[in-house]
């Protein structure tokens, strides 16, 4: 995978502290992991929560960042994952009567993994992962 632990998200956390001005907006979505065997032992649909600071206005660009969480248990196997991520990001101006605002970003990611699986053994471990959206 293309994640490393990293120390970054001490430094993404300065840089978005702008970005709170600007407005809030939640989201919530379903998650469905691509490995069987973690389908099989947490399910094959998770719910995800998140915010995300700033940027809530057609044709805004700046600082875009967005706070997600998604937790799971099933069977004494536990999984939780908490992201935050940070970046440019840009709204587009958009008709009609609907309240959603379309965007685009890019932006790298510092993920929380707090696990504890039944595999063999067992695995209980915790870590931080590095990435990108």
């Amino acid at each position: 995978m293309l994640f490393r632990r990293s120390a970054v998200l001490v430094g993404l956390t300065v840089l978005s502290s702008c970005a709170f001005a600007g407005g809030l907006s939640a989201s919530y979505g379903i998650y469905y992991p691509s490995s069987q065997a973690v389908r099989d032992l947490l399910g094959s649909q998770w719910r995800s929560y998140g915010i995300s600071p700033g940027l809530t206005a057609g044709g805004q660009r700046g600082i875009s960042t967005d706070i997600n969480i998604i937790s799971r248990s099933q069977s004494g196997n536990k999984l939780t994952l908490a992201t935050f991520s940070a970046g440019l990001g840009q709204t587009y101006p958009q008709g009609g009567s609907m309240n959603a605002v379309p965007y685009a970003a890019l932006r790298v990611s510092g993920t929380y993994a707090d696990y504890e699986l039944g595999l063999g053994g067992g695995l209980d471990r915790s870590k931080f992962l590095l990435g990108w959206n």
